[in-house]
């Protein structure tokens, strides 16, 4: 047998609390997604708000700490930065530093090398000079010279010259030495800042690579703790969300009482039905009923047999489609007799949503009036004979 073709009492009971209905919860609903509340009863309800609102406190906590985390790594990297900056002027001067010292060490070894060649000629005019004044001087026997007063003096004036010549050269050649012996300590002292200052350069080398390492390890910390913090942020808008599902449903079972509170659920919104007769070819169940909703929807191979309640039964004595207590997009619900719903034929609804192992919404007809199609969120499986995945 269908069922009655008139508005039952509970029907007409519904239709009445519609519009506080979707005062009260239409703009929740709408304002973000809906969760499973994994029970029916205000004190379960109380208990899961209970429960989540500890764990937001909890997130709220780790996401200051992560925030000030990330902060201190930010703050560390900027220092760091300003560190290899300075590090980086300090290695440019060192290096200029050294190259002068370079340069400076360069001119000196220049001049050693000028003055020791230079000293080297002066010595050899000297020898040569000496050989040929000795040459000159004995050319004639001594005894001839004393004996020739122009001899005489030209011998004396020959040893005077190469007396005079010799000291020159002699005095040239203590101050060639004595530059070179300062020049020589000029290079031992340039030599020593030179390797003093590459000694700074070689270690302002390796703090500025050690410092980029560190600033590149806080920038990476900054931006792990930066992704955790906005994960742990995603984790909370979440929860709130939730929160705030929960405590209208909460005000939904403390309104309208009980199990059949949470059957009831919430009716999201109520639109025309299809035009009669049908709105599917092949849907034979009378106009305005549940059971011809459902069918416009999807292929119901035992129809017209059978009312809302059962067509779990039916379903299984066909093979045509797997049941199961799982919300599914695309399923039908069969919810049993009593309760929100009924009391002799049940009920049966389109499923075009899933909120969560428990909860989901409906597409149906004649749930508030015969005839009324609406959209519906339940938070409850008590009362669902199955789901029909077909």
């Amino acid at each position: 047998m269908i069922s009655s073709l008139l508005m039952s009492h509970s029907n007409y009971s519904r239709l009445m609390r519609l519009m506080a209905q979707m005062g009260l919860f239409g703009l929740v609903v709408a304002a973000g997604a809906l969760f499973t509340t994994g029970g029916v009863g205000a004190a379960s309800l109380a208990s899961q708000i209970a429960g989540l609102r500890a764990q937001e406190s909890s997130l709220r906590a780790q996401l200051s700490s992560v925030k000030g985390r990330a902060a201190q790594a930010n703050q560390q990297a900027a220092t760091t930065q300003l560190l290899v900056s300075q590090t980086q002027t300090k290695l440019t001067q060192e290096q200029q530093q050294l190259n002068r010292a370079d340069a400076a060490l360069a001119t000196t070894n220049d001049q050693i090398a000028k003055t020791q060649a230079q000293v080297v000629v002066d010595r050899a005019q000297l020898a040569s000079l000496v050989t040929q004044v000795y040459q000159r001087g004995t050319s004639n026997s001594i005894g001839s010279a004393l004996a020739d007063s122009a001899g005489i003096s030209q011998f004396v004036n020959n040893t005077l010259q190469l007396q005079t010549v010799g000291q020159q050269f002699s005095q040239l050649t203590a101050h060639l030495l004595s530059a070179e012996s300062s020049l020589e300590s000029l290079k031992a002292t340039q030599t020593g800042q030179q390797q003093h200052v590459a000694g700074l350069v070689v270690g302002l080398q390796s703090r500025s690579a050690q410092l980029q390492s560190e600033q590149a390890a806080f920038n990476a910390a900054a931006a792990s703790l930066g992704g955790q913090a906005g994960q742990i942020a995603a984790r909370i808008q979440a929860i709130s969300r939730k929160i705030v599902t929960l405590q209208a449903e909460e005000v939904a079972v403390s309104s309208y009482g009980g199990s059949a509170g949470a059957e009831e659920g919430t009716v999201l919104s109520v639109s025309s039905p299809p035009s009669p007769p049908y709105a599917t070819p092949g849907d034979a169940y009378p106009w305005g009923q549940c059971t011809w909703y459902v069918a416009t929807q999807t292929n119901v191979p035992w129809a017209p047999s059978g009312n809302a309640d059962q067509w779990v039964g039916l379903d299984y004595q066909s093979g045509a489609y797997p049941v199961g207590m799982t919300p599914r997009v695309g399923s039908m619900v069969v919810f049993s007799p009593g309760g929100a719903y009924d009391p002799y034929y049940g009920h049966v609804a389109w499923v075009v949503a899933v909120l969560g192992p428990n909860s989901f919404v409906v597409r149906e007809g004649n749930y508030l009036a015969f005839g009324t199609v609406d959209t519906r969120a339940i938070y409850t499986l008590q009362g669902v004979e199955g789901f029909i995945y077909g």
